[in-house]
Protein backbone atom coordinates (compact mmCIF):
# COMPACT_ATOMS: atom_id res chain seq x y z
CA UNK A 1 0.00 0.00 0.00
CA UNK A 2 1.93 3.31 -1.19
CA UNK A 3 -1.15 5.56 -0.93
CA UNK A 4 -2.81 7.31 2.08
CA UNK A 5 -6.06 5.34 3.17
CA UNK A 6 -9.25 7.03 2.58
CA UNK A 7 -12.17 6.82 4.40
CA UNK A 8 -15.06 7.39 6.70
CA UNK A 9 -14.81 6.88 10.88
CA UNK A 10 -17.57 6.47 12.98
CA UNK A 11 -18.09 6.78 16.34
CA UNK A 12 -21.36 4.62 16.48
CA UNK A 13 -22.13 6.57 19.93
CA UNK A 14 -19.01 5.75 21.82
CA UNK A 15 -17.75 8.40 23.77
CA UNK A 16 -14.62 8.88 25.70
CA UNK A 17 -14.82 9.13 29.19
CA UNK A 18 -12.12 11.26 30.54
CA UNK A 19 -8.98 10.01 31.95
CA UNK A 20 -8.85 10.71 36.00
CA UNK A 21 -5.73 9.87 37.72
CA UNK A 22 -5.63 7.52 40.37
CA UNK A 23 -6.12 8.37 43.81
CA UNK A 24 -2.26 8.37 45.50
CA UNK A 25 -2.16 5.12 47.81
CA UNK A 26 -1.42 5.66 51.79
CA UNK A 27 2.29 6.09 52.81
CA UNK A 28 3.05 3.45 55.74
CA UNK A 29 5.92 4.44 58.19
CA UNK A 30 7.32 1.97 60.66
CA UNK A 31 9.28 2.84 63.53
CA UNK A 32 10.72 1.76 66.88
CA UNK A 33 7.95 2.63 69.11
CA UNK A 34 4.91 3.66 66.67
CA UNK A 35 3.05 2.54 63.19
CA UNK A 36 1.03 4.73 60.57
CA UNK A 37 -0.60 4.85 57.36
CA UNK A 38 -0.26 8.57 55.87
CA UNK A 39 -2.61 10.15 53.22
CA UNK A 40 -0.29 9.50 50.19
CA UNK A 41 -0.78 13.01 48.89
CA UNK A 42 2.12 13.49 51.60
CA UNK A 43 6.29 13.03 51.27
CA UNK A 44 8.62 12.70 53.80
CA UNK A 45 10.84 15.49 54.77
CA UNK A 46 13.62 15.67 56.55
CA UNK A 47 13.14 13.90 60.15
CA UNK A 48 16.31 14.39 62.84
CA UNK A 49 15.83 13.48 66.66
CA UNK A 50 16.06 16.66 68.85
CA UNK A 51 15.93 17.36 72.50
CA UNK A 52 13.70 14.19 74.13
CA UNK A 53 12.01 12.73 71.35
CA UNK A 54 12.40 9.04 70.72
CA UNK A 55 11.27 9.17 67.36
CA UNK A 56 9.94 11.60 64.72
CA UNK A 57 8.68 12.32 61.34
CA UNK A 58 8.02 14.92 59.61
CA UNK A 59 5.66 14.83 56.13
CA UNK A 60 4.95 17.65 54.18
CA UNK A 61 2.49 18.09 50.59
CA UNK A 62 4.35 19.01 47.83
CA UNK A 63 0.55 19.13 45.84
CA UNK A 64 -0.49 22.27 48.68
CA UNK A 65 2.06 24.03 49.59
CA UNK A 66 2.46 24.92 53.34
CA UNK A 67 0.73 21.84 54.29
CA UNK A 68 2.65 19.69 57.25
CA UNK A 69 2.14 16.95 60.03
CA UNK A 70 4.83 16.10 62.53
CA UNK A 71 4.49 12.76 64.08
CA UNK A 72 6.87 12.42 67.49
CA UNK A 73 7.13 10.16 70.14
CA UNK A 74 8.58 11.39 73.94
CA UNK A 75 8.89 9.07 77.15
CA UNK A 76 7.17 11.21 79.35
CA UNK A 77 3.55 11.74 80.70
CA UNK A 78 1.07 14.07 80.04
CA UNK A 79 1.97 16.43 83.04
CA UNK A 80 5.64 16.62 82.07
CA UNK A 81 5.14 17.50 78.69
CA UNK A 82 6.50 20.50 77.51
CA UNK A 83 4.12 20.94 74.44
CA UNK A 84 0.87 20.29 76.72
CA UNK A 85 1.75 22.63 79.28
CA UNK A 86 2.19 25.37 77.03
CA UNK A 87 -0.81 24.65 75.00
CA UNK A 88 -3.18 24.60 78.69
CA UNK A 89 -0.82 27.95 79.74
CA UNK A 90 -2.20 29.62 76.32
CA UNK A 91 -5.58 29.58 76.05
CA UNK A 92 -5.98 32.87 73.54
CA UNK A 93 -3.86 30.63 71.66
CA UNK A 94 -5.14 27.29 72.19
CA UNK A 95 -8.31 25.85 72.50
CA UNK A 96 -8.48 22.51 73.77
CA UNK A 97 -10.85 20.05 71.68
CA UNK A 98 -12.98 17.25 73.03
CA UNK A 99 -10.73 14.02 73.48
CA UNK A 100 -10.96 10.27 73.56
CA UNK A 101 -9.70 8.91 77.67
CA UNK A 102 -6.07 8.69 77.29
CA UNK A 103 -4.89 11.22 75.04
CA UNK A 104 -5.63 15.36 74.35
CA UNK A 105 -6.82 18.00 71.34
CA UNK A 106 -5.66 21.13 71.28
CA UNK A 107 -6.26 23.65 67.87
CA UNK A 108 -5.03 27.46 67.10
CA UNK A 109 -6.14 29.61 64.14
CA UNK A 110 -3.72 32.10 65.10
CA UNK A 111 -1.66 31.86 62.24
CA UNK A 112 -4.04 28.96 59.48
CA UNK A 113 -4.91 26.31 61.07
CA UNK A 114 -3.13 23.72 64.07
CA UNK A 115 -4.51 20.83 65.42
CA UNK A 116 -2.00 18.61 67.90
CA UNK A 117 -3.36 15.91 69.00
CA UNK A 118 -1.51 14.27 72.20
CA UNK A 119 -2.00 10.45 73.03
CA UNK A 120 -0.19 8.84 76.31
CA UNK A 121 0.25 4.81 75.91
CA UNK A 122 2.66 3.11 78.35
CA UNK A 123 4.90 5.82 79.99
CA UNK A 124 5.59 7.19 75.84
CA UNK A 125 3.66 9.94 74.72
CA UNK A 126 3.40 10.53 70.85
CA UNK A 127 2.13 14.32 69.67
CA UNK A 128 0.49 14.41 65.41
CA UNK A 129 0.87 17.87 64.70
CA UNK A 130 -1.14 19.12 61.51
CA UNK A 131 -0.44 22.57 60.14
CA UNK A 132 -1.89 24.53 57.40
CA UNK A 133 -0.59 28.14 57.00
CA UNK A 134 -3.75 28.95 55.09
CA UNK A 135 -5.76 27.92 57.45
CA UNK A 136 -7.32 24.75 56.23
CA UNK A 137 -8.70 22.43 58.31
CA UNK A 138 -6.58 19.04 58.06
CA UNK A 139 -8.52 16.53 60.84
CA UNK A 140 -8.98 14.69 58.05
CA UNK A 141 -5.70 14.07 56.81
CA UNK A 142 -4.29 13.93 61.08
CA UNK A 143 -7.31 11.42 61.84
CA UNK A 144 -6.09 9.22 58.66
CA UNK A 145 -2.56 8.60 60.53
CA UNK A 146 -4.58 8.91 63.96
CA UNK A 147 -6.67 6.10 63.06
CA UNK A 148 -4.30 3.92 61.96
CA UNK A 149 -1.34 4.28 64.47
CA UNK A 150 -0.19 1.25 66.37
CA UNK A 151 2.33 1.20 69.12
CA UNK A 152 5.12 -1.65 68.04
Amino acid sequence: MNSPSVGDVRNNGITSKPVTPAENPPGHYSGKYISFDYPGTYKQTYSELSGTFLEVYHLESPKKSNRYISVGVLRESFGADSGIRYRQDHPQIYQPQASVPGSLTFVSHQNGFERTIFISHGGLVVSIAAVDSSGRDMTDDQNQILNSLQWN
